[in-house]
């Protein structure tokens, strides 16, 4: 799996604008802050203002803004509006080589993986906020690592660590 540019480009967008949030950034300061030409922020941000995860304030003051605060703007919001899902329902028909279809459409065994991968996905983003990702990198290493922590025992392993 691939984070394309404009999904990676919008979520560094969206946490310089977590880091000052209440204040807004304007384009040119986005732009120097984050070494990316403006046009290409510009584009970036419609995407993220008509997903409404960020509102341009115009005025001498004005600029891009989170229209919530950091602690409620989930990452699966940030990247829905700038990509593809992993996983979607034409999948079939988009990876079908150069037939119309894929020729496993009856029985399929990447389908199944394919859909698992990207739900596992969705649940993570959709549980870890800009907010979260204003911590320092050890930090975040540690706190996604617990969460990647297996809910079930060790193979042989009773709950209480008895062998099984």
């Amino acid at each position: 799996m691939r984070i394309t540019t404009s999904e990676e480009y919008g979520l560094r967008l969206a946490l310089q604008l977590a880091t000052c949030y209440p204040q807004a950034l304007t384009l040119g300061e986005l732009a120097e802050r984050e070494g990316i030409p403006q046009p290409l922020v510009a584009k970036v941000l419609a995407k993220l203002r008509r997903a409404g995860v960020v509102r341009a304030q115009r005025g001498r003051r004005g600029g891009y803004e989170l229209t919530l605060e950091p602690a409620h703007v989930m990452l699966d919001r940030v990247l829905g509006a700038l990509g593809e899902p992993l996983f979607h329902p034409e999948f079939c028909q988009d990876h079908g080589g150069e037939l119309t279809a894929c020729v496993h459409t009856q029985e399929c065994s990447v389908r199944p993986l394919f859909f698992h991968l990207d739900r596992m996905f969705r649940e993570f983003f959709a549980r870890t906020s800009l907010a979260d990702l204003l911590a320092e990198e050890r930090a975040l290493h540690r706190k996604f690592a617990e969460r990647a922590r297996p809910s079930l025992p060790v193979w042989g392993r009773t709950q209480q660590g008895e062998r099984a």
